[in-house]
Parts: C-alpha cells; structure tokens; sequence
C-alpha cells in the first residue's frame, strides 16, 4: 500500500514519525512505512509513504479497513523545531488497483471540528 497524504503548516522542515489512527471497528493502528519522501512548498506538506503497515503487518489487501477511519495522532519532527500548526488537508491511500482518498480527515482528540 502507498500512502499520500497532503497537509497545511507553518513548519519549515517536517517529517512525520508515525500516524494513530482509529479504524471504523473501533481498532487503534499505527500507520508507519518502508520509504518515504516528503518536501513542502509554500506552507503544504505533501509525502509519499511506501510499503505501509498496520502496526507490524503490511497492509496490502486491507484498505476497505480504512473507510470512515478517524486520526487520532501523528508525531511530527522537525529539526528547527520553529511552527505552529500542522492540519491534514487529504489522505490518498493505494492499495493494487484500489484507491480510497479522504479529505479533511476526522480527529476525535483534541478537536473541534471534523471530529464525526
């Protein structure tokens, strides 16, 4: 599964550790991956992650798991550690010949708006 994902910062250097993510189950997973390659451009973040697991297991063959998926928390790094605010703005998640996209996705912590 290849994961891109595209995000609003303030942050000037960025790189993303890890993605909580609750699935519609009520299953916590944590989203990591083999490679990635990220850059930002005018205060969007975009990335590529390839080879993503849930928690210790690929995840290829598993992307209908992810409908109505909420985040629950993604640990950022950055090296200045100079911003203020990170916002996903679109989730593209690959699978095959699969796609599922997910704009403006939830969070159930510490929000107030997109929270489902």
């Amino acid at each position: 599964m290849i994961l891109y994902l595209k995000a609003r910062t303030d942050f000037n250097d960025l790189t993303i550790n890890f993605i909580k993510i609750e699935l519609s189950s009520g299953i916590l997973e944590y989203l990591t991956w083999d490679e990635s390659e990220s850059g930002i451009t005018d205060g969007i973040f975009k990335a590529r992650y390839k080879g993503v697991y849930f928690d210790e297991d690929y995840s290829n063959g598993r992307i209908s798991e992810l409908n109505n998926m909420c985040v629950k928390y993604v640990e950022i790094y950055s090296e200045s550690g100079k911003g203020n605010y990170f916002e996903i703005e679109s989730l593209l998640f690959e699978d095959g010949l699969e796609e599922l996209k997910i704009e403006k996705p939830c969070y159930r912590i510490g929000c107030k708006e997109n929270c489902g």
